[in-house]
């Protein structure tokens, strides 16, 4: 009986400790989340539709995704050049784009002129965006949650901390390393779901 109240006593600090590493992690959309959203944005919205697949397929900060320009984006070598400001001094990165999303940024803005952003409008408007399809899900959604889903969500499928670290712009890994806890969240899960 003594050692079945040490088990149940470990099992509850283990939850514990498990509750606390997630409410420490940033919120994040889960993959089939955002394509839900994507799904929910009428066709007849096509600039609300590619923004929120834009902000899904790069990962970039909505100040960075709203700079854009049309001359910022390699087709061919299909990736696209991101330039933010950090401590008021101009930086840029490469990030590339996969296959099928290049192809699909290449017929949204065929017709645009090269200097012309490929969403012309402000931050405010872009956080309206986000929240009115995110409700049709009923969550709160802001542009933040579609970086941070990436983020988890290539993390998930590469493994990669050092790439997802290039791919977000943080300067310091320890930025990146936060999803980490997502990720052995998750891990752990399914390991207890498991019969050994």
């Amino acid at each position: 009986m003594r050692i079945m109240k040490i088990i149940n006593i470990e099992k509850k600090e283990i939850i514990k400790a498990e509750t606390r590493i997630i409410d420490d992690a940033p919120k994040y959309l889960k993959k089939e989340e955002a394509h839900q959203i994507i799904l929910n944005v009428p066709n007849n919205k096509y600039k609300d539709k590619m923004f929120i697949m834009f902000l899904w397929n790069t990962g970039l900060r909505v100040s960075e995704a709203i700079k854009i320009r049309k001359q910022d984006i390699d087709f061919v070598m299909k990736n696209i050049k991101v330039i933010w400001l950090k401590r008021r001094v101009k930086k840029n990165r490469i990030i590339p784009i996969n296959d099928k999303f290049a192809y699909q940024l290449s017929l949204y803005c065929g017709n645009m002129n090269k200097s012309e952003r490929l969403f012309d409008f402000s931050r405010h408007r872009a956080y309206q965006i986000t929240k009115k399809y995110g409700e049709k899900i009923r969550k709160d959604i802001h542009p933040h949650l579609f970086r941070h889903g990436f983020a988890v969500n290539y993390l998930k499928q590469t493994n990669d901390l050092i790439g997802l670290k290039k791919l977000l712009g943080h300067v310091d890994i320890r930025n990146t390393v936060i999803y980490t806890k997502i990720v052995n969240a998750d891990v752990r899960e399914k390991l207890n779901k498991i019969d050994f």
